[in-house]
C-alpha cells in the first residue's frame, strides 16, 4: 500500500494528541484519531496477522526482528492473533514479555501509535498442550446446546 503521508515516522509530541488524552470525551478521541488516520492506516487497523508470524516477526535465530515489522507493517496492525504459535514452549511470562515488545514496537514507531490487539485461545492452553474443555462441558451446557441445535433445525430461530 503507498502511504498517504510522509512515512511511518511517529509523531514527535504523541502525548499531545487528543485521542490520546484520557480527560476528553470519547466520542472526541474517536473523531480525532480517524480525522488523523490515512487510508492505509485505517486499513491496517482491520488486518490480523495470523499465519505469517514466525517469518514477519522472527529471525531465523527466532529473536524478535523490528525491522521487519517496520517494513510490513509500516502504517501499524490492528490485531495479531495466536501469539502463543510462535513461542516455540516458551511459557505464558515469556510470551506477555514478547508480545510487550511488539507492542512497543508499534506503540513508539508507527506515526500514532495505536496499540496492537493480541488474541490468543486461552481455553486451549496458553502456550502448553494442557486442556480446559472438560469444565466447559457441564451437563447444562450440552443439554443447552442440543435444545438450541433442535430449535434451529426446526426453524425456531
Amino acid at each position: 500500500m503507498a502511504s498517504e503521508s510522509s512515512g511511518s515516522t511517529a509523531l514527535k509530541n504523541v502525548d499531545a494528541i487528543p485521542y490520546k488524552d484520557q480527560s476528553l470525551d470519547i466520542d472526541k478521541r474517536v473523531e480525532n484519531l480517524l480525522s488523523q488516520m490515512n487510508l492505509d492506516e485505517k486499513v491496517a487497523q482491520m488486518l490480523c496477522v495470523w499465519g505469517e508470524k514466525s517469518t514477519i516477526f522472527f529471525d531465523d535465530s527466532g529473536d524478535l526482528t523490528y525491522n521487519n515489522m517496520g517494513i510490513r507493517f509500516e502504517s501499524g496492525i490492528g490485531q495479531i492473533g495466536r501469539l502463543s504459535d510462535t513461542g516455540e514452549g516458551q511459557s505464558a511470562a515469556e510470551m506477555a514479555k514478547m508480545a510487550n515488545k511488539i507492542q512497543k514496537h508499534f506503540v513508539e514507531e508507527t506515526r500514532l501509535g495505536i496499540p496492537v490487539i493480541f488474541h490468543e485461545e486461552c481455553l486451549h492452553g496458553l502456550a502448553g498442550p494442557q486442556t480446559f474443555v472438560a469444565w466447559l462441558s457441564p451437563d447444562w451446557f450440552t443439554d443447552f446446546l442440543n435444545e438450541r441445535s433442535a430449535l434451529h433445525h426446526a426453524g425456531a430461530d
